[in-house]
């Protein structure tokens, strides 16, 4: 990926159940959610570049971009935001329904399930695939619902592409896994003044890394 852009945030989704109804529930999420993308096609969607004073409203074609930006610019990063926002748009608008569709597969009766969102690359591809899991519900119980995202992505089912830990790790965001990717990071550096430098051979040495499952 040469650059990658990120939309950071949250939606709200707040509705009153008038009745405690499975086909009430589904008719009222579905209304939401619409009104959510309504919402989104609005002139008041704001974006705000991340570290900076720049806010851009990619519907209306507004931002705080002083002066011009040129392909020579030392802002190019944010001259490539502004050409790709409505593509950001969309890609919300794609988003809000597959959340749709995670919900209501994995709804039991009134019990509604929070969408995950999670990003993997996958091989041979440039851009991250975004893909909706229901949290809470482990990866052993959704291995037929990633048989279906292999076939669609047309990827071998030799390796668990799609499993939570195999998801794209942002750099400034902790792992969540509990895996240990450096076990180097977190070791105190040793004291040279009283170390003592040997040379050791014909030692096989074998280890088994953190996340080896994958």
């Amino acid at each position: 990926m040469d650059l990658l852009f990120r939309i950071r945030g949250g939606l709200d989704l707040a509705f009153q159940l008038a009745t405690a109804n499975e086909i009430f529930v589904k008719k009222a999420l579905k209304h939401v959610l619409s009104d959510l993308s309504t919402k989104l096609s609005s002139n008041a969607l704001v974006f705000r570049v991340r570290h900076s004073s720049v806010y851009v409203w990619p519907n209306s074609d507004m931002n705080t971009v002083p002066g011009e930006l040129t392909d020579s610019s030392a802002c190019q990063t944010i001259l490539r935001f502004l050409q790709v926002r409505k593509l950001l748009v969309d890609a919300i608008h794609n988003q809000l329904t597959d959340m749709e569709k995670c919900i209501l597969k994995y709804m039991k009766g009134t019990s509604i399930v929070v969408p995950e969102p999670l990003h993997f690359l996958l091989p041979g591809e440039k851009n991250l695939v975004t893909i909706l899991y229901p949290s809470g519900i482990p990866d052993g119980q959704l291995q037929a619902y990633r048989k279906e995202l292999h076939d669609l992505f047309t990827l071998p089912h030799d390796r668990p592409y799609f499993k939570r830990s195999n998801a794209y790790h942002f750099p400034d965001e902790p792992y969540k896994d509990g895996y240990i990717r450096n076990p180097h990071t977190y070791l105190n550096p040793p004291n040279i003044e009283t170390g003592m430098v040997s040379l050791i051979r014909y030692i096989r040495l074998s280890s088994l890394h953190a996340g080896s499952d994958r």
